[in-house]
């Protein structure tokens, strides 16, 4: 029955044609061309946005490895945020910090980038304190 109609899908539905468009009109090759723009430039508008979290979160990494003895100790809320975010407890060692692969930030990104964007101001403070 599938095959029976999937064949002659246009002949069947000739008294509907208001309702239901031809198979043909559906995958014109218009309709065809659109619907790969579209796939195409959606597919690259997620692959930069999640470049550019991966990009932040990075920063972000790149950020607290250049911190000094004092401000590490201190554990301001920030500095909290981004170890939660990161998936690491709050009294994590910053020495095994600087030994961690940047592809666990990658991974991370998303949580990373809230923390971040939470604490948008000590962030900007400290990129410009390096």
């Amino acid at each position: 029955m599938f095959g029976y109609t999937w064949l002659n899908f246009d002949d069947l539905y000739v008294p509907y044609r208001s309702a239901y468009p031809n198979l043909s009109t559906l995958f014109s090759p218009l309709n065809m061309v659109v619907i790969t723009l579209l796939v195409a430039v959606n597919g690259f508008a997620v692959y930069q946005i999640r470049h550019a979290r991966e990009q932040l979160a990075i920063s972000a990494y790149v950020l607290l490895n250049k911190m000094d003895e004092p401000q590490q100790s201190s554990h301001p809320a920030w500095l909290n945020a981004f170890l939660a975010a990161a998936g690491l407890p709050a009294d994590y060692s910053f020495a095994l910090l600087k030994k961690m692969k940047m592809r666990h930030f990658m991974t991370m990104s998303g949580a990373i980038n809230k923390a971040v964007s939470e604490h948008k101001a000590a962030w900007i403070a400290l990129s410009r304190q390096y």
